[in-house]
């Protein structure tokens, strides 16, 4: 049996979409938060 790596869970394809979902999920807050002290 093959030694996992780090990067093994992505090569999942549900995982990897859920994953760089959450990613852009993320970015997008952190952008709304800039966003939002700026207007402030």
């Amino acid at each position: 049996m093959a030694e996992p790596t780090p990067s093994s869970p992505l090569s999942i394809p549900v995982f990897r979409a859920v994953w760089i979902a959450s990613i852009a999920s993320n970015f997008g807050g952190l952008i709304q938060s800039v966003g939002a002290s700026w207007l402030v």
